[in-house]
């Protein structure tokens, strides 16, 4: 099991911070802007709690891609209270137990609970990034994540990474482990908006 909780309130906070304007800004995700993001994230949050609960709902196809056009007018409320629910979901260790369901898998709940993490984390750089917010995971959160990237960023793991994750990238000598984690996901800890 792995306390969502830490990584959920500082993404919580973040989408509460986004202003109207910068719902168009890039991010590094290529082809999301902020938007795009947010949606992703609030569809995410749905997805994995009924995960949580072994419920289907959503769960039983392939989510669509995040969509700016997608995100309701209460969506800097929704989400939050969306991301707030996957936490709390995630606390009962029933959900870690047998299999469940997420975009249209089966899988062991287990792995399904490190990848929420993974999302969690990932998208809350992400959407931190390009609104120009700090963000630094807690140390037990980046562990956790790095139970489920970390094999899937060993030579010969290239074809499980898509589409989620791009190559590889390097890290700067030096970087922390969470930088570390960010650049196993494809992504480039130096990233800053254009």
């Amino acid at each position: 099991m792995h306390d969502l909780h830490p990584s959920t309130r500082i993404l919580a906070a973040l989408v509460e911070r986004v202003d109207d304007a910068q719902l168009g800004a890039s991010t590094p995700c290529p082809d999301y802007t902020v938007g795009d993001l947010l949606d992703h994230i609030g569809r995410l949050a749905i997805a994995f709690t009924e995960a949580a609960r072994k419920a289907r709902g959503s769960n039983a196809s392939r989510p669509p891609e995040g969509s700016r056009d997608h995100l309701p007018p209460d969506w800097r409320t929704r989400i939050p209270a969306d991301v707030a629910a996957l936490g709390a979901a995630w606390d009962d260790p029933r959900a870690w137990d047998g299999d469940t369901m997420i975009a249209g898998m089966e899988m062991p709940a287990a792995v399904v609970g490190g990848v929420a993490l993974n999302e969690v984390v990932t998208h809350g750089w992400d959407l931190a990034r390009a609104i120009g917010q700090p963000y630094e995971a807690d140390h037990d959160s980046v562990v956790g994540c790095m139970e489920f990237v970390g094999p899937l960023s060993e030579p010969g793991a290239e074809a499980g990474r898509a589409p989620a994750f791009g190559p590889v990238v390097a890290a700067r000598r030096g970087a922390s482990p969470f930088e570390h984690l960010i650049a196993l996901t494809g992504r480039d800890p130096e990233w800053a908006p254009r």
